[in-house]
């Protein structure tokens, strides 16, 4: 090849190196940053469609008056996400754990193990958190670790600011009622006129919030206070209980009841059994209000044992229980105070 060709070749080439810069640049050009306001922009809109962890809040809330369990959880979940360090959210959640109905009793421990870490975290994040401390003290309730939520209570009187709240819970328990925030009694203490504790019972509910048994323990057989009977409640179509079943601490059955309602779902007759023989029934009579008025007592045979008529003040509150022999003789007359 001469100089003269190579020279040509040395110039087209030369073209095409230029021509293919040019084309790079240029299209770096266009794949260039947005400009610095254009960006800033971007980010200001990306931050004001960021939903606050107070919004969220606010929204798990509400799903707790609905009774949209799930809901909370999700809302609650999401606002811990947005700001990890707020007591209330982490109670909110816990509230939520608590009320989730669960499937099978495996389930519902499992919600209320999650509530109790939620409840401690919230107090760990605000030791002076009154709801803190009575979350946990309603999931050891639910537990029945009633010992561990009052020794917990009286421990959280001295670190919250507003102890009146749980002040109030100590009192209640020391007067005997252990009560879940579903205001279900899980368990009921008894004493003597001395204040000393002859027995009580432990209360089970289902998942839908219905007494489902309970177990009475008592000092029947000298023994000290110990578990002397449990009964198991079979419902029936309609939702309410149908019959009571009483078992021995050893399984074997000792009596069972079974129960009779009106058109508005009020139970009127309890018939009682023992050992395979009818011992007797209850009926009960109500006012037009639904409130309860008395209640006649009947031997196996049908003759009437005694009865009893209530009186109520004017704001319905009771006064007293009247009891009568079947002649109308006053047997006994039983005040509120009296129980």
């Amino acid at each position: 090849m001469n100089c003269n060709m190579k020279k040509k070749l040395s110039v087209i080439l030369c073209g095409l190196l230029i021509f293919g810069s040019m084309a790079a640049c240029s299209q770096k050009q266009e794949e260039s940053p947005a400009p610095a306001e254009e960006t800033a922009a971007a980010e200001t809109e990306a931050a004001e469609e960021k939903v606050s962890w107070e919004d969220l809040y606010s929204q798990g809330l509400e799903c707790l008056a609905a009774e949209d369990y799930d809901g909370a959880v999700k809302a609650f979940t999401e606002a811990i996400a947005a700001d990890p360090e707020q007591a209330p959210v982490y109670v909110g959640r816990g509230d939520a754990y608590v009320r989730l109905e669960g499937a099978d009793a495996e389930v519902i421990k499992e919600n209320l193990m999650k509530a109790y870490a939620d409840y401690e975290k919230a107090a760990g994040l605000d030791e002076t958190y009154a709801a803190a401390y009575l979350g946990m003290a309603d999931v050891l309730i639910r537990q029945e670790s009633f010992e561990e939520a009052y020794d917990l209570l009286v421990a959280a009187e001295g670190k919250v600011t507003d102890s009146a709240e749980i002040l109030g819970k100590v009192q209640e328990i020391e007067k005997g009622s252990y009560v879940d925030s579903s205001a279900q009694i899980r368990r009921k203490n008894y004493y003597d006129p001395s204040g000393n504790l002859t027995g009580y019972q432990i209360n089970e509910f289902d998942q839908l919030g219905r007494r489902s048994g309970w177990r009475n323990y008592e000092n029947a057989y000298g023994n000290g206070i110990e578990l002397y009977e449990y009964c198991v409640v079979t419902f029936g179509d309609n939702g309410l209980p149908a019959r009571n079943d009483y078992y021995n601490p050893d399984g074997s059955e000792r009596a069972y009841q079974t129960m009779e309602y009106d058109d508005r779902g009020l139970e009127v007759r309890r018939d009682a059994y023992s050992n395979g023989s009818h011992m007797g029934y209850y009926l009960t009579y109500y006012d037009d209000e639904g409130k309860e008025t008395g209640y006649d007592t009947y031997n196996a045979d049908g003759s009437m044992a005694m009865y009893s008529r209530y009186d109520y003040d004017e704001n319905g509150s009771l006064l007293q229980q009247n009891n009568y022999n079947p002649d109308g003789t006053l047997i006994r007359v039983i005040k509120p105070s009296d129980e």
